[in-house]
Formats: C-alpha cells, structure tokens, sequence
C-alpha cells in the first residue's frame, strides 16, 4: 500500500476507534478507575464529534485529490485545527436549535474552553499515532513512497 492511500484511510480512525471502544463501556468491568474514564472519553469524543468530524474528513479528502505525500501529511497534522472551527459551527447550530435563541457569548466562551482542550487532545494523539505507524511501517517495507511523492 502506499503512504497517501494509508493517509487517507486513517482519517477514519477517530470514528472507528469509539465505535469499536463503545461495547466495552456498556459492560460492568473492573478496569480501574482511569482506564474507565479515557474510555468513556473516547467514546463520547466519538460520539459528539462524529458528525462534525465528517465534514472535516469531507473537506479534506475533496482537497487531497492529486495531493503528494507532504501535501497530505500537512494537511493530517492540521486537520485537528480545523476541527475547531467547524465543530464550533455545530455548537452554534445546536445551541440554536436547542434553545431557540442565540447563543451569548459568555455561552459561547464556555463551550470553546470546554470543547477545544479535547479537540486537539484527541486529534493530535491520533496524528501522533497515524505519524509514528506510518513511520514505522515505511521502515518495514509495507507502505511504499507513492508516486506523487514530493518529500
């Protein structure tokens, strides 16, 4: 396989790592206490920004086509940033849909430092972990230097 194709297909990850996750936090175990709480972080991060992190991969595999190899690793390790203010469009529009009216800034404010702490948390940890098996993968000869490669 080559690197761009391995790109792209782990922009699926924080979707399917959650939903993979999600059975283990409906079973009574006896994980300890923090290993219960990255769990359930996990999944909810799957759950809260799966619909926004759609647009996200949406966008960036429309502007990936024909893309090298440095392209798309740029544009994997700035993909967390742009989680932000697509995700916060989704706050807004819940906000009004939820209430009815506005949101104040105030509100606004508190879901932004609620929010962008476990945005970029979780999405560099998936850059960082796609980065390092891509690396380590190259190094084995199972990922291959695409043709459009420009490193």
């Amino acid at each position: 396989m080559n690197v761009v194709r391995a790109y792209k297909l782990s922009l699926a990850l924080p979707l399917v790592v959650p939903a993979l996750l999600a059975p283990l936090s409906l079973v009574d175990n006896q994980l300890p206490k923090w290993l219960r709480m990255m769990l359930g972080f996990t999944v909810y991060s799957g759950l809260i920004g799966g619909l926004p992190y759609l647009v996200v991969i949406a966008l960036l595999l429309f502007w990936a086509r024909g893309k090298g190899e440095a392209q798309i690793r740029r544009g994997l390790v700035l993909s967390p940033l742009l989680m932000l203010p697509v995700c916060l469009v989704f706050i807004v529009v819940i906000g009004l849909v939820r209430s009815g009216r506005d949101l104040t800034a105030s509100e606004f404010y508190d879901a932004v430092a609620l929010f962008a702490p476990f945005i970029l948390g979780f999405g560099y940890t998936y850059v960082v972990l796609v980065l390092g098996v891509v690396w380590l993968l190259r190094r084995r000869g199972v990922l291959i230097s695409s043709p459009l490669t420009v490193s």
